[in-house]
């Protein structure tokens, strides 16, 4: 495992010049997410060589068992004894500039005052976030040196749409993205010293396709060491009463049932109930299919909470075999689940010379925090 520390990019000196050491911490933790910022943290000596490098807003780059990754320090935690001086280290990966940015509207030539719409493809619309509060901003003090968009390719749907007013950056892109299972990701462009954005369009490897090797974790085959399902509908919601917000009366405000995409209204003991409030662009041809757009996208936010950690082997390899963002088959007799999930994050942990890996398949769970900023967002219940 190869650990190097770096200041951070400035624009204009080569990514090389600013690396200021390379470091052996005792253990290290990594978690990728697909659908918003991933995590880190670190446990060190500050006696170790170039420990003083790790300071916050530097960066820190890890290669080892396949990936390369890219993170920045944010959290300091520093203990000093009479022997020893035991440190930690945490923070995000390079989506976690994401997190410092609202989505800011244009002073003029919007289409709708007070908003930042876009349409366009779901890519389009997640990348001119990204271009308009990071890349190129109007004011050019939010912009972050040497952050870049890779090329638009349309992915998603063509037909997406969107309306942003100081929603959190990384918030916005995982609601857009999570409605047609498209994650993001920053990588490092070693030759250009750049960080470069892109969506991220997982891969069918399940059981069912033909098309390519197929992935199957299970641990009867060996083809995963454990498997952990759990499932909860306490936040599940499938019938959303869609109100349009901004009316000055009740009887000027339009309500309507939206049900998940190609599903059916459901019945009975089935139908879980919500009411949420949409921002609709007036001036759109189609007022009511904007606010069914809408609402599926934050019917994204009331998923069932069923989700699969896998402790991986060697009988796949991750980076190799399947990436995030991937779509595979996990399979387990003796709990009777079979199922083909999307792999939404990975965690490495690394202790000495120790490596292991784990999966977690299925749909994000939200945090009580998230819950509770929805409700305020939205209205819903």
């Amino acid at each position: 495992m190869d650990i190097r520390v770096f200041s951070p990019i400035t624009g204009d000196t080569a990514l090389e010049e600013g690396q200021l050491g390379k470091i052996v911490p005792q253990s290290i933790s990594w978690t990728e997410n697909l659908y918003e910022p991933g995590s880190w943290s670190m446990s060190l000596s500050a006696f170790d060589a170039y420990a003083n490098a790790l300071q916050q807003g530097n960066l820190i780059s890890v290669r080892g068992n396949n990936v390369y990754l890219w993170g920045i320090i944010r959290g300091l935690d520093d203990e000093r004894t009479a022997t020893a001086a035991p440190i930690g280290r945490s923070g995000d990966d390079l989506k976690g500039y994401l997190k410092q940015r609202v989505c800011l509207y244009p002073s003029s030539g919007s289409d709708l005052e007070g908003y930042d719409t876009v349409s366009g493809s779901t890519e389009t619309v997640m990348k001119h976030y990204v271009i308009n509060n990071i890349v190129s901003p109007a004011n050019t003090k939010r912009a972050i040196p040497g952050f870049t968009v890779a090329t638009d390719q349309g992915r998603g749907i063509a037909d997406d749409k969107y309306m942003a007013r100081f929603n959190r950056l990384n918030e916005l892109l995982q609601e857009v993205g999570a409605a047609q299972e498209l994650g993001y990701k920053v990588d490092m462009d070693l030759s250009a010293g750049n960080m470069v954005f892109d969506v991220v369009m997982g891969t069918d490897r399940t059981a069912g396709q033909s098309d390519r090797p197929r992935i199957i974790l299970d641990v009867d085959l060996r083809t995963a060491l454990d498997s952990h399902f759990v499932s909860d509908v306490e936040n599940y919601r499938n019938a959303f009463y869609t109100t349009k917000s901004g009316a000055r009366s009740e009887a000027e405000a339009t309500t309507l049932l939206v049900c998940r995409e190609d599903d059916t209204e459901p019945e009975g003991r089935e139908r879980y109930e919500t009411q949420i409030n949409v921002n609709v662009d007036d001036t759109a041809s189609d007022v009511v299919g904007e606010m069914q757009n809408l609402a599926r996208k934050e019917a994204t936010n009331f998923e069932k909470d069923d989700t699969f950690t896998v402790e991986l082997n060697s009988s796949f390899v991750y980076n190799k075999d399947f990436y995030l963002g991937d779509f595979v088959t996990i399979r387990d007799r003796v709990l009777n689940q079979y199922a083909d999930v999307q792999l939404i994050s990975v965690t490495h942990e690394w202790q000495g010379k120790g490596y292991g890996i784990t999966g977690t398949f299925g749909k994000p769970r939200k945090t009580n925090l998230q819950l509770l900023e929805r409700q305020i967002r939205t209205g819903g219940k």
